[in-house]
């Protein structure tokens, strides 16, 4: 593979009967499994599941390796990665999931984050929320964020400016650690369905030219940033690649047999689906 892969899957459009939940299980680990179980809401555990079989699917690809020898492991922040003492082909990627959509990006040469948020979703009262979030943004990064007067606006700017700090973040893989006020980003192009590169970072006053992010929306409701440790991209990056749930299970092997497949797992297809905080 060369360049940067990207794909997307719409968990939302899918409609999974038990059996399709249960099939989806046995083609994914059984640690996987496990913490899909512990979710409480039904949504929440699909779209884990959906980013679980779509890293199987991107990694695939990149390697030219077959399902069933794919062996996954976590580092002990939680960001998924190869199983090295299996695989000795290296391969950057990193998954995200919110709202409708789980994505995942890859590379075999360079570092890369990915992060995507539903612009849709709402705090309460912005100007509240807004302070809570305070320490989360420099001061220029909240000047562009509270330009525009509609409230719907700064939400957008605001969830924008977050997908692009938590990219970074996720490819560093250091989660909520990490010093968010220590980056200032500076937006220069409108966020649009078109990719868009020319975001600049600078990392505690100093700029950072190591780095590049591919910004767009997926679709109206859901921005998307790659982070990319690399001066340069490509003269045309491609589009994130929207999979079906048959395109997924075209590449797939099950790991396991049927009845291999834990009670708990099954029982989380009957969980409750959670209010969603939509204007």
């Amino acid at each position: 593979m060369r360049g940067t892969c990207k794909y997307a899957f719409e968990s939302a459009k899918w409609m999974p009967s038990l059996s399709d939940w249960s099939l989806a299980g046995q083609c994914i680990q059984q640690n996987e499994r496990v913490r899909i179980s512990e979710f409480c809401y039904k949504d929440d555990a699909k779209l884990s599941l959906c980013t679980r079989l779509l890293i199987r699917y991107v990694l695939c690809k990149c390697l030219g390796e077959d399902w069933s020898t794919l062996k996954l492991t976590r580092t002990e922040r939680g960001k998924p990665l190869l199983n090295h003492s299996v695989h000795k082909r290296k391969v950057f990627f990193n998954a995200s999931h919110q709202g409708d959509f789980a994505v995942v990006a890859a590379n075999c040469e360079h570092n890369i984050g990915v992060d995507i948020m539903d612009i849709r979703e709402q705090h309460g009262n912005v100007d509240t929320f807004f302070n809570l979030m305070d320490r989360q943004f420099t001061s220029d990064e909240w000047k562009c964020i509270k330009q525009p007067s509609n409230p719907s606006e700064q939400m957008r700017l605001f969830y924008r400016h977050w997908c692009l700090k938590e990219s970074y973040v996720k490819a560093l893989g250091d989660g909520i650690t990490y010093d968010l006020q220590s980056l200032n980003f500076k937006v220069l192009s409108p966020l649009t369905n078109v990719e868009t590169n020319d975001t600049q970072l600078a990392v505690s006053g100093s700029t950072e030219t190591d780095w590049r992010f591919i910004e767009t929306m997926l679709d109206e409701n859901h921005c998307v940033c790659v982070a990319i440790n690399k001066q340069t991209v490509e003269g045309s990056t491609s589009s994130f690649k929207l999979l079906t749930f048959e395109d997924i299970m075209a590449l797939a092997k099950p790991l396991c047999k049927a009845s291999d497949i834990e009670e708990q797992f099954l029982s989380s297809f009957n969980n409750p689906f959670k209010v969603k905080r939509y204007v």
